[in-house]
């Protein structure tokens, strides 16, 4: 089996949910920040999930995957908001 660096098969994939953080919503004096998310991604197979900048109410995803994987993710990603913009 072909693993990646963090040990669990490609077949898995971890969600995380950081949509509850009120990240855009930090000031250090600048104005609000035009991005904030995880500043290290040692492992492959993650998925952040947060509010992206703006009151729009529009989702952020960073992601974390083998470059092999990227097209299943996005086939089965896009598949599955067709879903449910029905």
């Amino acid at each position: 089996m072909n693993l990646p660096r963090s040990g669990i098969s490609r077949a898995h994939l971890r969600a995380i949910s950081w949509m509850g953080m009120s990240l855009s919503d930090a000031d250090f004096g600048w104005g609000a920040p035009a991005f904030m998310g995880p500043a290290l991604m040692y492992y492959s197979g993650f998925v952040y999930v947060m509010n992206a900048p703006g009151k729009d109410g529009a989702l952020a995803l960073v992601l974390s995957l083998e470059p092999e994987s990227m097209p299943a993710f996005r086939e089965v990603f896009a598949d599955e908001l067709a879903r449910l913009e029905l």
